[in-house]
Protein backbone atom coordinates (compact mmCIF):
# COMPACT_ATOMS: atom_id res chain seq x y z
CA UNK A 1 0.00 0.00 0.00
CA UNK A 2 1.20 3.37 -1.31
CA UNK A 3 -0.19 5.55 1.62
CA UNK A 4 2.18 3.46 4.33
CA UNK A 5 5.52 4.49 2.31
CA UNK A 6 4.50 8.56 3.13
CA UNK A 7 3.30 8.14 6.29
CA UNK A 8 5.61 10.37 9.42
CA UNK A 9 8.33 11.13 6.16
CA UNK A 10 10.58 13.91 7.73
CA UNK A 11 9.40 16.58 5.09
CA UNK A 12 12.03 18.72 6.60
CA UNK A 13 15.20 17.99 3.95
CA UNK A 14 13.08 18.19 0.67
CA UNK A 15 13.73 22.48 -0.44
CA UNK A 16 9.65 21.99 -1.77
CA UNK A 17 8.71 22.04 1.86
CA UNK A 18 10.07 25.21 2.33
CA UNK A 19 8.55 26.45 -0.54
CA UNK A 20 5.24 25.27 0.10
CA UNK A 21 5.31 27.06 3.76
CA UNK A 22 5.95 30.35 1.64
CA UNK A 23 3.65 30.34 -0.96
CA UNK A 24 0.91 28.10 1.14
CA UNK A 25 -0.49 26.71 -2.33
CA UNK A 26 1.31 24.71 -5.05
CA UNK A 27 0.10 22.54 -7.99
CA UNK A 28 3.14 21.34 -9.90
CA UNK A 29 4.21 18.44 -12.08
CA UNK A 30 6.49 16.06 -11.36
CA UNK A 31 8.41 17.80 -14.12
CA UNK A 32 8.89 21.13 -12.80
CA UNK A 33 9.28 19.42 -9.24
CA UNK A 34 12.80 18.32 -11.09
CA UNK A 35 13.68 21.87 -11.40
CA UNK A 36 13.64 22.58 -7.89
CA UNK A 37 13.50 19.82 -5.49
CA UNK A 38 15.12 16.67 -7.44
CA UNK A 39 15.47 14.75 -4.74
CA UNK A 40 11.70 14.03 -3.92
CA UNK A 41 10.06 14.34 -7.62
CA UNK A 42 12.38 11.03 -7.90
CA UNK A 43 10.71 9.45 -4.87
CA UNK A 44 7.45 10.47 -6.18
CA UNK A 45 8.00 9.83 -9.69
CA UNK A 46 9.34 6.07 -8.29
CA UNK A 47 5.82 5.64 -7.05
CA UNK A 48 4.48 6.63 -10.38
CA UNK A 49 2.76 9.66 -8.91
CA UNK A 50 2.72 12.74 -11.79
CA UNK A 51 1.24 15.64 -10.74
CA UNK A 52 1.15 17.18 -6.97
CA UNK A 53 -1.70 19.83 -5.24
CA UNK A 54 -0.26 21.25 -1.25
CA UNK A 55 -1.35 23.29 0.85
CA UNK A 56 0.08 24.38 4.13
CA UNK A 57 -2.44 24.21 6.96
CA UNK A 58 -2.36 26.63 9.69
CA UNK A 59 -3.75 26.95 13.02
CA UNK A 60 -4.28 29.51 15.78
CA UNK A 61 -2.80 32.60 15.50
CA UNK A 62 -1.79 31.84 11.65
CA UNK A 63 0.90 29.26 12.67
CA UNK A 64 1.82 26.55 10.23
CA UNK A 65 0.54 23.28 11.31
CA UNK A 66 0.94 20.99 8.59
CA UNK A 67 0.82 20.32 4.95
CA UNK A 68 -2.04 18.72 2.75
CA UNK A 69 -0.99 16.99 -0.22
CA UNK A 70 -2.65 15.20 -3.06
CA UNK A 71 -0.61 12.74 -5.21
CA UNK A 72 -1.96 11.88 -9.07
CA UNK A 73 -0.81 9.45 -11.37
CA UNK A 74 -2.25 11.30 -13.92
CA UNK A 75 -2.39 14.73 -15.21
CA UNK A 76 -5.54 16.59 -13.22
CA UNK A 77 -8.59 16.71 -15.30
CA UNK A 78 -9.77 19.88 -13.33
CA UNK A 79 -7.98 23.41 -13.51
CA UNK A 80 -5.41 24.66 -10.56
CA UNK A 81 -7.94 26.70 -9.37
CA UNK A 82 -10.73 24.06 -8.37
CA UNK A 83 -8.02 22.03 -7.12
CA UNK A 84 -6.95 24.82 -5.05
CA UNK A 85 -10.41 25.84 -3.59
CA UNK A 86 -11.00 22.00 -2.74
CA UNK A 87 -7.53 21.62 -0.85
CA UNK A 88 -8.26 25.00 1.09
CA UNK A 89 -11.95 23.85 1.50
CA UNK A 90 -10.69 20.20 3.29
CA UNK A 91 -8.15 21.98 4.83
CA UNK A 92 -10.08 24.23 6.85
CA UNK A 93 -11.58 21.23 7.96
CA UNK A 94 -8.38 19.40 9.00
CA UNK A 95 -7.05 22.31 10.37
CA UNK A 96 -8.74 22.62 13.82
CA UNK A 97 -8.32 18.69 14.61
CA UNK A 98 -4.86 19.35 14.52
CA UNK A 99 -4.25 22.91 16.24
CA UNK A 100 -3.48 22.21 19.88
CA UNK A 101 -5.02 25.26 20.55
CA UNK A 102 -8.38 24.08 20.35
CA UNK A 103 -7.95 20.91 22.32
CA UNK A 104 -10.27 21.05 25.11
CA UNK A 105 -8.63 19.63 28.47
CA UNK A 106 -10.64 18.87 31.67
Amino acid sequence: DISNEYQNVSLVRYPFIGKLYEEGLICISIEDLMLTDKSLALRLASDNIKYVAATTMYGSYDIGIGFLMVFYENEPNVSKDAMMKSLMKYSNKISPLLDGANVKTE
